[in-house]
């Protein structure tokens, strides 16, 4: 069966596709048009996964819509009478908007492409299904914790071979992703986009203000659920969603976004992450009384949140599996995937082979005619990675595009920028010369996954192949670059099978320097996304500090004045 699932029209467009129980491609559609968390119609990444499969719209047995947009419409309309007349601007512009775009989106499907099936999933299936059903367990505890879907805002599920049973609902307006995403507006982040710099804030502070917030802003209840404090908050807002209740409540005021960051906001943030990490601890441990297991998949949005991903496997000693594309992107696989196992047979367990690198990639010719069309000068390397090694070792910043796009919101050395890891000032160098952003902002360490006990603690993982958890560092002073203010580094490992292009890189870095560790940060500039294609990689590095660029084994060099 040929599936295709879709997810776009809030936030992170994107498309898979599913071919007879295999996982064959998966693009976010900001990668394509070059616009940052781009909502719109995923028709760039529809093409490009037709194109890939060899499919035209006849051969799509089904398309699948990762959530279902009439009782999403239903929560809005619901939203209205309840909040009314704050829910005016709700009524008057974001129900006709909604009407316009989203609802219709199963007959814009059809009649733009010419898919013939198209059907409507549930947003908190299809985050379930994406963790589950990528996972190596036959059964587990699926948590699923987001903004909001169409009314739930977290779900938990009992995942048993095919099947997922939804046992717990929690729905709008309770909701960890808003709670959060309300707290990055009022640090002066942009929400969607900054909650994990709220995270990376947060070692930088005191959780001075968690009194103010637990049992008051944020309730937790015995029974594991929680409930936002509607008198601090106002979901209809035009311009934010916190009251004036709020500011008064914490004593600091809100940030914009060209104001100095002060200690109170860092006490703030760390006051936020800890009360987020302190609700998602008490629906796990209330899930784990109920449904006592050792393996548990998470998914969502809140699922990104790296340091909470590790406290829960410290505080309640789990197998946790989180997809890498855990947000609503993911939702599109997800969809996807929970549609095959509707379909596959009781005794065909539905787990297929994944990797993380399943977009798009591109040919010797199709290089070399960007490399042309820029007009640059160029080389090939044989031993790319032993060249790049010596490189990163002088010091050099290198960026590197191989092979297929990362699924999912982090560089996994694909699309990757690299650097020395014990140099302390390359933290400093990069957030200011290459990436352009904030200061404190940190970078995460690869590493050969041999070597990964040695310089981090493993959580009890073989392996952490997607930045999804922050380890303890175990050899600080030698790696510096990518040690946070808390002495945590957000970890990827890597081995020859799962990127041969990157740990030849990393093997003969160690070669070099005895340090089997890069920096390996995302391939774009602050605002843009992560580059796609040979030109979208010219454009960047040609735009910041980097020194080399490597496309595959081209090598493009700064010339002086480039």
């Amino acid at each position: 069966m040929r599936i295709l699932g879709v997810s776009c029209f809030y936030h992170d467009a994107a498309v898979a596709s599913i071919d007879d129980g295999r996982i064959t491609f998966a693009i976010h559609e900001e990668r394509l048009s070059r616009c940052k968390h781009d909502a719109a119609l995923p028709r760039l990444a529809i093409r490009a996964a037709l194109e890939h499969n060899g499919w035209s719209a006849a051969d799509v047995d089904r398309v699948v819509f990762y959530e279902d947009p009439a009782l999403k419409l239903r929560r809005l309309e619901d939203q209205v009478k309840r909040f009314w007349p704050e829910s005016r601007f709700l009524k008057d512009v974001g129900i006709p908007t909604y009407l316009e775009k989203k609802y219709p989106v199963a007959d814009v499907l059809r009649q733009e492409f010419g898919f013939r099936d198209v059907v409507s999933g549930n947003h908190h299936m299809s985050h379930a299904a994406s963790s589950f059903y990528t996972s190596p367990f036959e059964n587990a505890l699926v948590l699923t914790l987001d903004g909001v879907g169409e009314y739930e805002s977290a779900a938990v599920f009992l995942g048993e071979g095919n099947s997922l049973e939804r046992v717990l609902s929690i729905n709008f307006p309770d909701s960890l992703g808003l709670f959060y995403s309300v707290f990055t507006h009022y640090l002066g982040f942009e929400v969607n986009e900054g909650e994990y710099k709220v995270m990376g804030l947060a070692p930088y502070g005191k959780p001075t203000m968690i009194d103010r917030i637990l049992d008051e802003v944020l309730l937790l209840e015995e029974d594991g659920t929680f409930r936002l404090n509607l008198d601090y908050f106002n979901f209809c807002g035009v311009e934010r969603h916190y009251r004036d209740r709020l500011i008064t409540h914490l004593g600091v005021p809100p940030r914009s976004a060209s104001d100095p960051m002060t200690q109170e906001h860092c006490d703030l943030a760390a006051s936020v992450q800890l009360a987020l990490e302190e609700a998602v601890c008490n629906l796990m441990r209330a899930m784990l009384v109920r449904y006592p297991t050792h393996d548990v998949c998470l998914a969502g949005g809140v699922a990104l949140n790296c340091t909470a991903n590790a406290r829960l496997i410290r505080e309640f000693d789990i197998r946790l599996h989180i997809h890498p594309a855990a947000g609503d992107a993911g939702g599109a696989l997800g969809a996807a995937l929970h549609e095959t196992a509707k379909h596959a047979a009781p005794d065909n367990l539905v787990r297929p082979e994944f990797t993380p690198y399943l977009g798009v990639s591109f040919s010797a010719p199709q290089i070399e005619r960007a490399l042309a069309e820029r007009g640059v000068q160029w080389k090939r390397e044989a031993n790319i990675g032993k060249y790049l090694a010596g490189r990163l070792a002088e010091g050099d910043v290198v960026a590197i595009v191989h092979g297929r796009d990362e699924w999912g919101p982090r560089a996994l050395g694909a699309r990757s920028i690299l650097a020395d890891p014990r140099r302390a000032e390359m933290k400093d160098h990069l957030n200011a010369k290459i990436k352009f952003r904030e200061e404190f902002r940190p970078f995460a360490p690869v590493v050969m996954e041999q070597h990964y006990g040695e310089y981090f603690e493993t959580l009890g993982m073989a392996s952490s192949p997607y930045m999804l958890f922050t380890h303890r560092a175990l050899k600080p002073d030698a790696i510096a670059a990518v040690v946070h203010a808390d002495e945590t580094s957000r970890v990827q490992t890597v081995n020859a099978q799962q990127n041969a292009y990157l740990y030849d890189v990393l093997r003969e870095f160690d070669a070099l320097t005895g340090v089997p560790v890069l920096i390996n940060t995302s391939f774009n500039l602050r605002g843009e996304p992560i580059v796609s294609s040979p030109a979208d990689a010219l454009k960047t590095f040609y735009a910041s500090g980097i020194d080399c660029l490597a496309i595959e084994t081209y090598v493009v060099e700064k010339t002086p004045g480039s």
